[in-house]
C-alpha cells in the first residue's frame, strides 16, 4: 500500500518549534484547491497541517516564515483522541519526509549581512612605506 502525499503552498504563519528529546516543527501550509462550479472555477484555499522532526524541524524553522513558498512531501497522518467532555475527536496531519523551500529565504540572508555589518573593519594588509624610492 502507498501512503504519499505532495503538496506546494505557502505557509500560514512561523513555524514553531518545540524542543525535546526529538524536536519538532509544526506548521500549514495553503493550498489551492480549485473547483469547477455551474461551468465556473472557484478559488478554494485547502489548508494542510504538517509536522517534521529532527534535523528537517530545525531545518524549516530556520529557513522559513509565513508566506514562504514551500514543497510538502510526507504520510498521512490521522490522530484520534478524546476531549475533556468525552467525544471522539480527530484530527489529520502530515507527517513530512522531504521538504524544500522554494524560495530564498531573506531573513537568513539579512542576518549573516547584519552579522557581517556588526563587525569591525580590520585592514590586516601591512604596507612597508618606501617613500620615493620604487623597489622595482
Amino acid at each position: 500500500m502507498l501512503n504519499k502525499c505532495m503538496f506546494i503552498g505557502r505557509l500560514g504563519k512561523d513555524p514553531e518549534l518545540n524542543s525535546g528529546k526529538i524536536e519538532t516543527c509544526k506548521f500549514s501550509v495553503a493550498v489551492d484547491d480549485n473547483k469547477k462550479v455551474n461551468n465556473e472555477w472557484v478559488k478554494n484555499t485547502l489548508w494542510v497541517n504538517c509536522i517534521a522532526f529532527d534535523n528537517t524541524a530545525t531545518f524549516i524553522h530556520k529557513m522559513t516564515k509565513k508566506g514562504s513558498l514551500v514543497y510538502i512531501e510526507g504520510k498521512l497522518d490521522i490522530n484520534q483522541y478524546t476531549n475533556n467532555l468525552g467525544e471522539k475527536k480527530s484530527y489529520t496531519q502530515i507527517k513530512v519526509d522531504l521538504f524544500k523551500a522554494l524560495e530564498k529565504f531573506e531573513r537568513v540572508e539579512q542576518e549573516e549581512q547584519q552579522q557581517y555589518n556588526n563587525q569591525p573593519y580590520q585592514n590586516q594588509d601591512k604596507f612597508e612605506d618606501f617613500g620615493d624610492d620604487v623597489p622595482f
